[in-house]
């Protein structure tokens, strides 16, 4: 069986999921670092007021 070529509004919109999924991965760069930094704190927290 032989693969089917998409046509060019099928084309048109896969890049256009590609572009926001692109979008999404840079977000979760910033999100990764915002939890890093809540976790900081709370070990920082924890150290400070419980040990």
């Amino acid at each position: 069986m032989s693969p089917v070529e998409p046509t060019s509004a099928q084309r048109e919109e896969l890049q256009r999921e590609i572009e926001r999924n692109r979008r999404w991965e840079f977000r979760l760069i910033g999100y990764a670092g915002i939890a890093l930094v809540v976790i900081a704190a709370i070990v920082v927290v924890r150290l400070v007021f419980f040990s």
